[in-house]
């Protein structure tokens, strides 16, 4: 259950939930510049933004690399077809 959570659930909920959060401060953060109209306009910051998800990406990268899949010298088999059964395939 709890890999369905993290694999399925949770990247699905994730950006719906950030978007919410997102929306709500931005219209607290409307609601008190209309208070005062003479106040700049919010800076995005895009830097961190970019700098984040690269990290996550690279992150999420070097997890993948370190905790799956076999080793690169590794030889593989394709499943096969043999006598009217299919033989699964594999590596090692």
């Amino acid at each position: 259950m709890t890999r369905i959570l993290l694999t399925i659930v949770l990247p699905l909920l994730a950006p719906a939930i950030l978007y919410a959060a997102w929306f709500l401060l931005a219209r607290r953060s409307a609601a008190a510049r209309a208070a005062d109209p003479d106040a700049p306009p919010p800076r995005v910051p895009w830097m961190a933004l970019f700098l984040s998800g690269a990290a996550l990406a690279a992150a999420s990268l070097l997890w993948i690399a370190a905790t799956g899949g076999d080793a690169p010298w590794g030889d593989h088999r394709p499943p096969a077809f043999r006598d009217g059964a299919v033989v699964p395939g594999g590596s090692g």
